[in-house]
């Protein structure tokens, strides 16, 4: 083993973890402006709506599934704005919603609130298929960020909910499998964003 022969062995969690809550927070923002929304907006009609499609306020619910490391870093950035945050952490306590500024919620709960929705869940068997179709069916002009594990959704639900409600927004760092098989619709769907494939 490792040990036996005295070779060190190290983890840098913490080196990705930044980048990733850094550019979770950039969508969450965005999300919350409906910027995605009116991405799509300006190219299926090619024309810019005649009023402001967003708005200056960003006063809504955002969510966080899982206080794992990068969950509990993108809920310090977010101190800094006025969004309501809820979290699905079974593991969390009083003390953690207190530190953290955020309010303990059940899965459904979460889904049925938020304006966007930010995964962070490790992939464990508890988690693997843990977010469903019928999740997603819950609430209108949601948008939901996966910068955890694209196994952690059952993929082929969401794609089937994501066909018929536009008004849904998913924006994909992962995918299960990674990359996508090259006839997915998630490369072609309009309201998928996926940085890593675009």
């Amino acid at each position: 083993s490792s040990w036996s022969k005295n070779i060190v062995v190290v983890t840098a969690p913490h080196a990705n973890a930044v980048p990733v809550a850094e550019y979770t927070l950039s969508q969450i923002l965005f999300s919350l402006k409906n910027g995605w929304r009116f991405v799509r907006d300006v190219r299926e009609k090619k024309e810019y709506p005649s009023k402001p499609f967003y708005h200056g306020d960003i006063w809504r619910y955002g969510r966080l599934i899982s206080l794992s490391k990068i969950g509990r870093m993108v809920a310090e950035l977010l101190k800094t704005f006025d969004i309501r945050v809820i979290s699905y952490a079974p593991f969390a306590g009083p003390d953690d919603e207190t530190r953290l500024n955020v309010t303990l919620a059940s899965m459904d709960e979460i889904f049925k609130q938020s304006d966007v929705i930010s995964l962070h869940a490790p992939l464990l068997p508890e988690s693997t298929g843990m977010i469903t179709g019928a999740h997603f069916s819950m609430k209108h002009n949601v948008s939901f960020i996966n910068t955890a594990r694209g196994a952690i959704v059952r993929e082929r639900e969401m794609i089937e909910v994501l066909k018929r409600r536009h008004d849904i927004t998913a924006i994909l760092d992962v995918t299960d499998p990674e990359p996508p098989s090259l006839d997915s619709l998630l490369y072609t769907l309009p309201n998928v964003v996926n940085p890593a494939y675009c």
